[in-house]
């Protein structure tokens, strides 16, 4: 690997690793990612979801099972390999094949967890190393946020997905609305009256709703 090619991948995994720490074993490792996502993608959509929806349903253990079946299948190309027999009775998965599937079922279990708690993928930003954004789509779509003016504390939810949508609106670590560009920009959200907009739970929005009463009452 040329010193060109190495300086690309650690502007490529620019927010994601260290640039000290970008080696040409950490840029074979993220080829061999991509190559992995790419077949988890593809064979996803060919299932129709069916791990995601499985889990949905039965819980973190039907991603357990999928990882068994598919760990003892690979246990036994393993001893079979030990043994000099290398011709699997299903001939277009080979022992790296199946490796290669038990990764992804063992990274699918993991975002599913993830997901079911509530945690979004962060959003590396492309300018400011220090700063990391928070995919919030999928919270604002299931309601579990609410989008208000920085200063009136106006719930702008209705009003901020009219005009930007939600696809691909993200926070900072202070609850700061962006929306990401299609040259992967953070471009800050505003309401119509110019505001900024911050993103927080309920319970948030409606104890700050208290407190501004309880001023309010011992004036």
């Amino acid at each position: 690997m040329t010193e060109s090619d190495l300086n690309y991948w650690k502007a490529a995994l620019n927010g994601v690793v260290p640039k000290h720490l970008v080696t040409p074993e950490v840029v074979a490792l993220r080829y061999q990612q991509n190559k992995m996502l790419n077949l988890m993608a593809k064979k996803n959509a060919d299932y129709g979801n069916a791990f995601n929806k499985g889990c949905d349903k039965l819980g973190y253990r039907y991603g357990l099972a999928r990882m068994y079946d598919k760990a003892n299948r690979l246990v036994h190309l393993i001893e079979d390999d030990f043994q000099g027999y290398s011709n699997p009775n299903v001939e277009d998965e080979s022992m790296f094949d199946t490796i290669q599937d038990l990764g992804n079922y063992c990274n699918m279990l993991l975002a599913w967890q993830a997901s079911n708690e509530g945690y979004e993928p962060a959003i590396p930003s492309k300018g400011r190393v220090e700063t990391v954004f928070i995919d919030i789509s999928n919270l604002v779509k299931t309601d579990k946020l609410i989008l208000i003016e920085e200063t009136s504390k106006r719930d702008v939810t209705n009003e901020i997905i009219a005009a930007y949508g939600f696809e691909h609106l993200c926070k900072d670590k202070d609850g700061y609305v962006y929306n990401l560009s299609a040259d992967d920009k953070e471009i800050p959200v505003t309401s119509e009256h110019k505001e900024n907009i911050v993103a927080i739970s309920h319970e948030d929005y409606e104890n700050n709703k208290l407190r501004k009463n309880d001023v309010k009452h011992k004036r």
